[in-house]
């Protein structure tokens, strides 16, 4: 018997009158042809195992400061002690007290400091003290007025965002973004005074 090609090309007449001596022919072809599979050195591809779990989505969220914009000058009167004085004529009032000034930030979202500044163009956790200054006009007698000491800002408006991302293993980032009430920061420019007549 031969082997050609993968084919059994000649079959001695003594094989073919003898049934086993063909068989162990035909066995010894077939383990030719296997061990020719097995020594290709071939890697088997990996099968995915249908009971592993994708890992979980990532969900994380930030805060931002939009678009700054004018609100003009306001006045700001403190309902504190160390602002006013009350007086009673004949004669003038006076108020001379220590106060802190300081630039502020007003958000209901808790937007930080620090980006609020950087947007605003102003640092609005500056402070300082100061002392304030003020003589009353001349009060007739048994008039009870209230001396009160201010203070003058700009006020610049913001918008506040939160954007929220999803980040999955498999399908890249996804992101929304969802508007905050806005907010505003206010930064000092000087003292102010009045009389209250009581």
């Amino acid at each position: 018997m031969q082997v050609l090609d993968g084919k059994i090309t000649n079959l001695g007449e003594s094989d073919s009158l003898n049934p086993r001596r063909a068989l162990r022919s035909l066995a010894a072809f077939s383990g030719v042809v296997t061990l020719g599979v097995l020594s290709t050195g071939g890697t088997a591809a990996a099968v995915p195992d249908p009971s592993a779990k994708a890992p979980p989505p990532i969900c994380r969220s930030h805060i931002e400061v939009r678009n700054p914009h004018p609100l003009g000058t306001h006045e700001i009167w403190p309902d504190h002690p160390d602002w006013m004085v009350e007086f009673r004529g004949p004669g003038q009032g006076r108020i001379a007290k220590s106060v802190t000034v300081s630039n502020t930030v007003t958000s209901s979202a808790g937007v930080g400091g620090d980006k609020v500044s950087a947007e605003v163009g102003f640092d609005v956790m500056w402070s300082t003290t100061t002392r304030t200054s003020w003589t009353s006009p001349e009060i007739p007698p048994n008039q009870r007025i209230m001396l009160r000491a201010g203070k003058v800002v700009q006020r610049t408006g913001f918008e506040v965002w939160r954007i929220n991302e999803t980040v999955h293993p498999t399908c890249g980032t996804s992101q929304r973004e969802v508007r905050l009430p806005n907010g505003h920061a206010d930064q000092y420019k000087h003292l102010v005074y009045r009389t209250d007549y009581l």
